[in-house]
């Protein structure tokens, strides 16, 4: 089953608590905001990044050619060892040529950093989505899914000197709990 990612307007965010909302809404990046409500140790781990084929939808929304490999970096965004974000990020090998090639060699660095810090970068076609426990997505962030409950996603095309990369951040439960008691 695909999952269905929504504008803002279609999404239902507005029946999240006000918390999760402010996080899936930043327009900036996601990393700084989330330091300012992690009180101790803040850490990006560098899950995986290797060339691999983006699945269906990824491709599509990058333009790629089916089975076209691109590189595909996952992280996971913690605070205090506990999980808060996974995010995917997948870079078309068109988009690393020039002076974006520094993009495939972050290391534990936040893909944010430079991003923002690029005054070409723009971000569109921004989606929300519900993901439930039978998606890729779920599975990949590493939840147990026998806990049950869904998670809530977005994903954004960014665009740094006119080279595409998709970005998908996939909000776990803790950060979920964090954001609702102000924590």
């Amino acid at each position: 089953m695909r999952l269905v990612w929504r504008t803002q307007q279609q999404s239902g965010l507005n029946r999240l608590p006000k918390g999760l909302r402010d996080c899936l809404l930043e327009q900036g990046s996601l990393t700084r905001y989330l330091q300012k409500y992690c009180r101790s140790q803040f850490c990006l781990q560098l899950k995986d990044q290797s060339w691999k084929r983006p699945a269906h939808d990824e491709s599509q929304l990058l333009g790629l050619k089916e089975g076209e490999y691109a590189l595909i970096r996952e992280v996971l965004l913690r605070c205090n060892c506990t999980t808060w974000v996974y995010a995917r990020s997948i870079f078309p090998g068109c988009t690393l040529s020039g002076a974006q090639r520094r993009l495939a060699t972050l290391g534990k660095r936040p893909l944010g950093g430079v991003l923002f810090a690029d005054q070409s970068t723009s971000r569109k076609n921004a989606g929300y989505a519900v993901i439930p426990p039978t998606d890729m997505l779920y599975q990949l962030a590493g939840v147990n899914t026998n806990t049950g409950g869904e998670l809530w996603g977005r994903r954004s095309i960014f665009q740094i000197q006119q080279k595409p990369i998709l970005v998908i951040e996939v909000f776990l439960p803790a950060i979920t709990k964090c954001m609702n008691t102000g924590k």
